[in-house]
């Protein structure tokens, strides 16, 4: 949608678009990473440099996929491009961060961008995004019309299902999903105090999971999965980012304003910028 910025240009051109007294001169390193959240990013990936070289990875994660498919029409620059058209061809890797940094025993949240690469149908299904241990899992995805839930149509599922000594969640009363082939949307799932699950999508709160029987334990998630591959729907992947905060709504709702009004400024492909920055308005 945009070219390159530059890694070194933060949220610059927020000062037009985005105006209030309260924002500080601060720098960015990454133009799509809001600098409040600088000292609680863990992990950042956008797929500038390949596969496997998160821009930022201080809990020593594993990325695995599959290599070839880093894309130049992500919703900043690049992104992953997660399975082949329907139907053809073999079944690819999952994207996935894994590592027990990502565990859940503790406030954190994981988000990323995704797109439908095609025209959804009333039977489509595909995940969005997903915590999963080697028992249980975290999940927020779209399921479509059929026996399963004797759902009528494209519908918002979430589940907090099959954790030892946890109650299951599974919610298939998440309303109609009208996503179509081509625009980019927004999911986050964060957890607060290692036992409250909140799933946003395009910054609104869709749903608040309490774990009833117990917190959640640093085993209970071990891998980060961004992708639809268990559905084998083709949807694409951008601005990957995992925090060891449960960011509330109102600061992803700032956070994607902010990337929609930067991509929509359309910079030249290269910008220097030598001067501090204004970072996003405090909370």
């Amino acid at each position: 949608m945009t070219g390159r910025i530059g890694k070194y240009v933060s949220f610059a051109c927020l000062s037009i678009l985005l105006s209030s007294p309260a924002w500080a001169q601060q720098k960015t390193e990454y133009m799509y990473l809001p600098p409040e959240w600088a000292k609680n990013v863990v992990f950042y990936h956008s797929f500038e440099k390949g596969l496997d070289q998160p821009e930022i990875n201080q809990i020593n994660a594993r990325v695995e996929g599959e290599k070839a498919n880093i894309m130049a029409n992500g919703i900043t620059t690049h992104c992953y491009k997660s399975a082949n058209a329907s139907g053809a061809g073999k079944k690819l890797k999952a994207l996935q961060v894994i590592g027990p940094g990502v565990a859940v025993n503790h406030s954190m949240t994981a988000m990323c961008w995704f797109r439908l690469d095609e025209q959804p149908k009333a039977d489509s299904c595909y995940e969005l995004l997903q915590l999963l241990g080697k028992d249980g899992w975290i999940a927020s995805f779209v399921r479509g019309k059929g026996d399963w839930c004797n759902l009528s149509g494209p519908t918002r599922i979430t589940q907090v299902h099959n954790f030892p000594g946890i109650a299951n969640c599974n919610n298939p009363w998440g309303g109609a999903v009208t996503f179509k082939k081509g625009d980019w949307h927004h999911v986050a799932i964060s957890v607060a105090n290692a036992s409250t699950v909140c799933v946003y999508w395009d910054g609104q709160l869709k749903e608040t999971v309490p774990a009833k029987g117990r917190d959640f334990k640093a085993d209970d998630v071990m891998l980060i999965q961004a992708d639809s591959n268990p559905f084998y729907f083709p949807t694409s992947v951008d601005e990957l980012i995992v925090a060891n905060v449960a960011l509330t709504g109102q600061q992803i709702a700032d956070y994607i304003k902010a990337v929609h009004a930067l991509t929509s400024m359309r910079f030249p492909a290269e910008v220097a910028v030598s001067t501090p920055q204004p970072a996003m308005p405090a909370k």
